[in-house]
């Protein structure tokens, strides 16, 4: 379990976040995640206990449409909220590799012109994530026939978590 929490996500995929080398040639957005705890005191929060419930988004956006998404993103915002959502994050692809076997861009097939968008919406609890997201389906505002999107929704990939482990203060998680 450990090792899937450290995956190298840089081009030293090879690379053990142990090694000391990796930690000097990464820069610290690309820092392994277990390379990133070592600096944090055995003292901190992390929370093991039931809490929230995330539904992650991974689609392919052309670049040149990276505003219309915004847009459309920022139209969706306040339902989210509305139904009982706690957060809403909108993600740009910066530093995403191309994998060898598997990536982000293979994922949602995007081509050279399309950059990846990594989102997702925070819910208190699964109940609640439940019956907004029946809610929002009902809501005309949801309502997208006859409207440009600004991406192909058939190629975005999406599901619903359960948080395994959260190092927020104050929160607790199974």
């Amino acid at each position: 379990f450990e090792s899937a929490l450290w995956p190298c996500f840089s081009a030293f995929s090879n690379a053990c976040p142990q090694d000391l080398h990796a930690r000097q040639t990464l820069t610290p957005r690309c820092w392994p995640l277990r390379a990133r705890q070592a600096s944090v005191p055995h003292t901190a929060h992390v929370s093991e206990a039931p809490m929230s419930c995330i539904d992650g988004f991974v689609a392919a956006v052309p670049v040149a449409k990276k505003s219309a998404y915004l847009d459309h993103a920022r139209q969706m915002l306040p339902l989210f909220m509305e139904y009982g959502a706690l957060q809403l994050v909108e993600t740009w692809s910066d530093d995403v590799p191309h994998g060898k076997l598997t990536d982000f861009y293979r994922a949602v097939q995007a081509d050279e012109n399309e950059a990846v968008v990594f989102s997702w919406v925070l819910w208190p609890d699964k109940t609640t994530r439940d019956a907004g997201w029946k809610a929002m389906m009902g809501d005309a505002r949801m309502n997208m026939e006859g409207q440009q999107m600004p991406f192909d929704g058939k190629r975005m990939i999406y599901g619903g978590f359960e948080i395994l482990l959260d190092s927020s203060a104050g929160s607790s998680a199974t």
